[in-house]
This record gives structure tokens, sequence and C-alpha cells, in this order.
């Protein structure tokens, strides 16, 4: 399975409630993104956000200055080196 694939069969909210991230959706945002609580620090007001549709993930308080997918954020968790180990994980846990 190539990266595209991998993407679009783990939704990125699939990996977001494997770290805590419950269904807590802002209806209020802007376009496609909502705002949600981010599950990687404690958080009661929203400071992240989610497009579902283009599978990215942002926090503004995390202190990470780009929208990151699925293998982004595994690697991050992880502590992972290389995108090839994440990819290999997310098909280990999620497929």
């Amino acid at each position: 399975m190539n990266i595209e694939e991998l993407k679009e069969a783990v939704p990125i909210t699939e990996v977001l409630a494997h770290y805590g991230w419950e269904d807590d959706l802002v209806t209020n945002g802007w376009g496609e993104w909502r705002k949600i609580l981010c599950p990687f620090h404690w958080d009661h007001t929203p400071s992240a956000s989610l497009n579902e549709d283009r599978g990215l993930f942002r926090c503004f308080v995390c202190g990470d200055d780009r929208a990151m997918d699925i293998l982004d954020i595994v690697q991050h968790e992880e502590m992972f080196e290389t995108v090839k180990e994440a990819k290999a994980w997310i098909e280990r846990t999620f497929l």
C-alpha cells in the first residue's frame, strides 16, 4: 500500500482518537477547518484545527507551525526517525 492509499484508508480522526482525542468537533471554524480540543496537551478551549477532508491537523499551542497528516502525527508521537517506520506502525495498528 502506498502512502496516499494509506491516508485514504485510515481516517485522521481514528489516529487522533488513538492518542486520546474524543469527537468534540466545535462547529465554528473557517471553511473546511473545524476547531477541536488538542489530544496532545491539556486543552479546555479548542486550540487545534482539523480538516477531515484533507486529513490534516494543526495545534496552535503545541508549537508545530505546519499542518500534520497521519504520518506526521505518528512519527512525532511514537518518536520514529523515519516516515517508513510511521507507515509500518500505522499499517500494523489500524489495518
